[in-house]
């Protein structure tokens, strides 16, 4: 019996230590396991640190290429400003150098035949002038005397004229119009016979010009309601064309809406915008025109690298914080520039 029960504790001593053995064994299995997993998530963070250090410094470059090109289109945008500013300081130069250079040439020539001129002047401040012929008239648009042919017979004192430089028409007091001293070199331009009937009663202010810019035309149809249509041309750089237009249209589709004319753009001979409409609204869509050209670049910039307030655009007061939908930045900026465009209209009329 005392064998058998030495030899049964031995077997259990036996039976203890081997499971202690597995126990320690299976402990390390998942110790070595459980540091494999370890090493394995450590790399895998290091892996996917990389990777993020990675996109952001793309993500910094990409935003610094960016900038860097809307720095170079800002500065090329206001390089063609600064140079459309010297062409129309040049070209207003020139103009009134030709303007002086005319009044000087005028003032000789009404000195030398001054006392035909004032003879012919009296006489027609009593009976007008007859239709067809060409004579000195003033220009209510700018109070220069230009060559113009007689359209119509004398009423109430007035006479309509059409001024042969400009293709301009207006009805005018006949003590505001002249003989001419000497032949004008238009007259080759002026229709024979050419009569035409003035529409009833005094023009309204909207059928004055209200600009004769440089180099422009305008062209009056009668049109319905006792408006005139007409279509006047401004000198406008093909390198300033692209900006009024608008991504796929928008910007001169949103200015004929506003101001109810229609726009066009010519690229030759030098580029122009030709604007059709009653006076109103060709003054109108010329204002819309200039205040636009101006003020869109700077806001399409703003809006793409700043971010806005609340209440800080006019057109979207409710707007903060940065556009992310890139296709959204045009329509926006569009309607701010004519809304800003209009506001100083209104304010410059006060």
């Amino acid at each position: 019996e005392r064998i058998a029960a030495e030899k049964a504790a031995e077997q259990a001593e036996q039976e203890r230590l081997e499971a202690e053995r597995i126990a320690a064994e299976k402990a390390e299995a998942q110790r070595i396991a459980s540091e494999k997993a370890e090493r394995e998530r450590q790399e895998a963070e290091k892996i996917a640190a990389e990777k993020a250090e990675a996109e952001r410094i793309a993500a910094e470059k990409a935003e610094a290429q960016r900038i860097a090109a809307e720095q170079a289109e800002k500065e090329k945008l206001e390089a063609e400003r600064i140079a459309a500013e010297k062409e129309k300081a040049a070209a207003e130069r020139a103009g009134a150098e030709k303007v002086e250079a005319a009044a000087a040439v005028t003032k000789t020539d009404q000195g030398e035949a001054q006392t035909i001129s004032s003879q012919a002047s009296s006489s027609a401040a009593d009976a007008g002038f007859e239709v067809g012929s060409v004579v000195k008239a003033l220009f209510e648009g700018d109070g220069q005397w230009y060559d113009a042919q007689v359209l119509s017979k004398v009423s109430d004192g007035k006479q309509w004229v059409l001024f042969l430089w400009y293709g301009d028409e207006q009805e005018t007091d006949i003590k505001f119009l002249e003989a001419l001293a000497v032949p004008s070199p238009l007259a080759a331009r002026a229709p024979k016979a050419m009569v035409k009937r003035p529409p009833p009663g005094p023009p309204s202010d909207e059928e004055v010009p209200i600009a004769r810019p440089l180099g422009g035309t305008m062209v009056v149809t009668p049109g319905r309601g006792g408006q005139s249509i007409g279509e006047k041309r401004y000198e406008m750089p093909v390198k300033y064309h692209g900006v009024l237009l608008g991504k796929k249209g928008l910007t001169v589709k949103a200015m004929e809406q506003s101001s109810g004319a229609k726009i066009r753009f010519e690229k030759e001979p030098e580029g122009a915008i030709v604007i059709r409409g009653t006076a109103k609204q060709r003054e109108e869509a010329w204002k819309l025109v200039q205040g636009v050209q101006s003020l869109l670049p700077k806001l399409l910039t703003k809006l793409r690298e700043e971010t806005i307030e609340e209440g800080e655009l006019q057109s979207r007061p409710r707007l903060q914080g940065k556009i992310s939908d890139k296709d959204q930045v045009w329509p926006v900026a569009v309607s701010e520039a004519i809304l800003l465009a209009k506001s100083q209209e209104d304010t410059d009329s006060q």
